[in-house]
């Protein structure tokens, strides 16, 4: 699902202060759709924020405003790469949000899964925005909202569900909560109020409200949230401070008595007040400690400063370091591209399986690392490493044999990393192949052969049974017994110590389910 970082804005349509509070969107999109597609009508919870608008998340904001796309990926643990997990692709008429599509990867391609629809007013101002799901291949109604304005400002943001449930065949919009909006002289919202619907009783129900207080330039200084509890009570409250270079966010939690640290939030900014750094802490109870990183780079677009790529770390306790976490890549005068099309791995004869990818097109692409796994706790290794095209719109296919698998391996998965130019990384899909059990019981030509110090011994056992693996002079003389007893059904090895045997040659004789195979090996010091 969706993880990308954006404005404060982006979540509350009337909040028009220029405070940066980036926040992942993977838990609001996870509630709406999981929501919607569970229960017929979600509660406030589950709409997130009841004036978050599909339509305006990425265009409020000035640093994602205009964005052709963007790629939300996952860092993979343990090998500094990235996975993408989320595509956003927005189309324009001019400079107009024509409509927004949301798509996820599956297996190396892109599949849509949800769709924002703006409609205007005469005063091209946002009249309505309505959002589809994906559902049984086509778009289907989930939720709009209705947006109506007083002196140019937003006065109120009515939300509805689509009902198409068996209580109502002829399906409808119904009402499911509205945000209400008030504001000072100087056009800065100084009030939200958010409501629930009570379709039993037809009526609105208080549910949260934020009192937003400003400074002489405009800038909000305290947002204060409030639960309605037959009275509005306490929640948490915000109070923003602005130094040079910086800005602090302090969040507080009410506990029935007093505020209570919760959560401090310190933007860096540059010269240009753009931020390049926040860092998010957690209260202890005594004392601050790191919780969340996130660093911005710039692209200039249109004149303009804006985000080119945002990176989110987790900070890890155990380690006392910052781990990678997730990454939101932004384009404004393209979509960015599929890099991997399609991903296949088959068998290829006995002992090899073949690998082949295609890719759509390609930006900066040095190559592809090819990586296998032979056990789910085994780490991945890489085994091959297959050259890229650079950049080219045009699409290109790859090949790669596996000649080299694991004896022992019943299941083989392969992934590719593929590589940028600037070194930078990320994740496919995984592919799995299974070789499976042995078909008969078999003795492999032990190696190296001629042997010195060692040798290998292979053999297959379809099923499990008593196994013996004896060596035997010429005179017929046992002299050694690599395997002997019960054995499981699979393939294995043993290592034979040949460096205390004299020179010559010997027979390897495996002995099980009452059938019996040779080999021959010979010593040389």
């Amino acid at each position: 699902m969706l993880r990308t970082l954006l404005f404060r804005t982006s979540f509350t349509v009337a909040s028009v202060h220029s405070a940066l509070r980036p926040r992942p969107l993977l838990s609001l999109v996870t509630a709406l759709v999981l929501g919607f597609a569970a229960v017929p009508h979600p509660s406030s919870a589950q709409l997130g924020t009841s004036s978050f608008n599909f339509c305006t998340f990425l265009e409020d904001s000035p640093r994602t405003s205009g964005a052709r796309s963007a790629v939300v990926d996952s860092a993979t643990a343990g090998d500094d790469s990235w996975e993408s997990q989320t595509r956003i692709i927005q189309t324009f008429n001019g400079d107009t949000l024509a409509d927004l599509i949301i798509e996820e990867l599956d297996a190396g391609t892109w599949r849509d899964t949800a769709r924002a629809t703006p409609e205007y007013d005469s005063s091209d101002r946002l009249d309505r925005c309505t959002v589809e799901f994906k559902q049984d291949g086509n778009f289907v109604n989930a939720l709009r909202a209705n947006l109506q304005y007083n002196n140019g400002n937003l006065d109120t943001q009515l939300n509805e569900v689509w009902d198409s449930t068996g209580a109502n065949p002829d399906e409808e919009w119904v009402k499911a909560s509205r945000s209400t909006f008030e504001y000072d002289g100087s056009g800065n919202n100084t009030l939200q109020v958010d409501q629930n619907w009570d379709r039993q009783n037809k009526e609105w129900l208080n549910s949260q409200r934020f009192d937003r207080t400003y400074d002489s330039q405009d800038r909000i200084t305290l947002e204060l949230q409030e639960d309605w509890f037959g009275t509005w009570e306490n929640s948490t409250r915000i109070q923003y401070t602005y130094n040079s270079g910086e800005t602090v966010e302090l969040e507080e939690i009410w506990d029935g008595s007093s505020w209570v640290n919760n959560e401090r939030r310190t933007i860096m900014l540059n010269n240009d007040d753009l931020p390049t750094e926040a860092l998010t802490e957690a209260w202890t109870g005594s004392g601050w400690v790191n919780n969340e990183r996130d660093t911005f780079t710039y692209t200039t677009f249109e004149n303009t400063q804006k985000f080119e790529r945002v990176v989110t770390e987790v900070w890890n306790i155990s380690a006392s370091e910052w781990d990678d976490d997730t990454r939101t890549r932004f384009s404004y005068d393209s979509v960015i591209p599929v890099e991997l099309a399609r991903f296949a791995a088959q068998r290829s004869g006995p002992e090899a399986v073949r690998l082949t990818w295609q890719t759509a097109s390609e930006t900066n692409n040095s190559g592809f690392e090819v990586q296998r796994q032979t056990g789910a706790s085994s780490s991945w290794t890489g085994v091959q490493f297959v050259e890229g095209a650079g950049t080219t719109s045009e699409p290109k296919s790859y090949q790669f044999t596996d000649r080299r698998l694991p004896y022992e391996a019943e299941t083989i998965r392969y992934r590719l990393k593929q590589v940028d130019l600037d070194g930078s990384s990320q994740l496919s899909e995984t592919v799995t192949v299974t070789l499976g059990p042995p078909e008969q019981l078999t003795l492999r030509t032990p190696f190296p052969n001629p042997a010195q110090e060692q040798a290998t011994v292979r053999y297959e056992l379809p099923d499990a049974a008593e196994v013996q693996i004896a060596v035997y002079d010429l005179l017929g003389r046992r002299v050694a017994t690599p395997v002997d007893g019960r054995r499981n059904a699979g393939r294995a090895e043993v290592r034979l110590r040949t460096n205390r045997l004299p020179n010559g040659t010997y027979l390897l004789r495996l002995q099980a389910a009452g059938q019996v195979h040779t080999q021959r090996l010979t010593v040389v010091k």
